[in-house]
């Protein structure tokens, strides 16, 4: 094995270069990297995408792949900010549904492997101004996100939950009693993000009314202790580690009204010990749906709650017989009576449609996996997804 290795090394050596390879030819300069797009995002609409060059971030056609016109350019930047703000210095970008905002990320730094914090700003496109979504002296923020109605923009600081009034300004403190391993609101702790894929644990109402959050409670949870490397000397972090069979974290789940400024907590009973995966808002504003899923993770609950008369109905429960995967294959009809989800009840990966009444019809069937729902579109009808259906065909 290692005699191929080396032949085909030499003989791409020979063919492109004319001189020795070093290892900063192939690792700092990367004269074997791949060609790629930087800053590809498809844009709310869905007809245009755009991407980042080093100077701007352009959008293009998605039929023809035509320039149409620069979003943001390095020229604009410097007129409207004096941070020295540069398209190389933005980390990700986001748009508003309506697509006349952006969020742009800067300065992030991970604190785990999905969670992450940095300095955020607004740009008003129509309007061309830019402006900073947080006072940066009060530190870095995480995953600010734009209301769907576009007026507020949600946020984590110091572990606790805020949101800003774009039109005054104003920014609102949602919750107080965030703490270093202790207590946790609108971020996941590290079993959520870990082992479900969760990266923040809050979510807009599509009218921007109500923001709904978890809190978690890691006071009982058992600490794990590791050794940070330094510059010089060692140093001790500490963080909750809940192992098999330890406590996790008690976890809550909460709505606060932004007319109100009233937080209430959604009461769902359960019997057992659950976790909440995913949080997702219907379309009508008012039903929460929170998916629970069981500690031995082989049964996954879709519990629709409704925020003004506190009721709740699970109207979906998903089985396996030994482990369950929780994805993001679940999309919601905007009758706000049905979804459309994969799941493997039937031992293969497939795609279903749910009736909240209690009606379940199986789309897709086979000796085949259905790899991913890609778009649903509810006027026409269809779903596009992504499958190993032709390939176990011609087996």
């Amino acid at each position: 094995m290692k005699k191929i290795l080396l032949f085909i090394f030499t003989t791409v050596s020979i063919t492109i270069f004319s001189q020795t390879l070093t290892l900063e030819n192939i690792f700092k300069d990367g004269v074997f990297r791949s060609e790629g797009v930087s800053g590809l995002q498809h844009l709310p609409s869905g007809d245009f995408y755009t991407v980042t060059t080093k100077t701007s971030i352009d959008k293009h056609n998605f039929v023809t792949g035509e320039f149409v016109t620069t979003i943001l350019s390095n020229k604009m930047l410097n007129s409207l900010s004096n941070d020295s703000l540069t398209i190389s210095k933005i980390y990700s970008y986001d748009f508003s549904k309506n697509e006349d905002k952006m969020l742009l990320a800067t300065d992030v730094e991970y604190l785990y492997r999905r969670t992450s914090k940095g300095f955020y700003y607004l740009f008003d496109i129509k309007e061309n101004r830019l402006t900073s979504v947080s006072d940066k002296t009060k530190g870095k923020i995480s995953f600010a996100t734009i209301s769907d109605n576009g007026d507020k923009i949600a946020f984590v600081r110091n572990l606790n939950l805020f949101y800003i009034d774009i039109k005054t300004g104003n920014e609102v403190q949602v919750t107080f009693d965030g703490k270093e391993n202790q207590i946790i609101n609108g971020l996941p702790d590290w079993v959520y993000e870990e082992e479900l894929g969760v990266e923040k644990t809050f979510s807009w109402s599509p009218d921007g009314k109500y923001l709904a959050y978890m809190r978690f409670d890691e006071t009982h949870v058992k600490e794990f202790s590791m050794t940070i490397w330094g510059d010089l000397y060692p140093e001790e972090y500490k963080f909750k580690y809940p192992k098999a069979g330890e406590d996790n974290s008690e976890v809550e789940i909460f709505v606060f009204n932004t007319e109100s400024h009233k937080s209430e907590k959604v009461e769902i009973k359960t019997t057992e010990e659950v976790y909440y995966p995913r949080l997702y808002w219907l379309s009508n504003s008012t039903d929460l749906m929170a998916l629970q899923l069981n500690r031995l993770q082989n049964k996954l609950e879709f519990v629709k709650y409704n925020v003004l008369n506190h009721n709740y109905d699970v109207v979906f429960t998903d089985k396996n017989s030994c482990w369950l995967n929780v994805t993001d294959e679940y999309y919601f009809l905007p009758d706000n009576n049905a979804m459309v989800l994969t799941s493997e009840q039937n031992g293969f990966n497939h795609i279903y449609l749910v009736d909240f009444k209690g009606k379940t019809t199986q789309l897709t069937s086979g000796d085949w996996e259905v790899a991913s729902i890609e778009f649903v579109n509810p006027k026409t009808k269809q779903i596009f997804y992504l499958s190993n259906e032709a390939n176990r065909a011609n087996t």
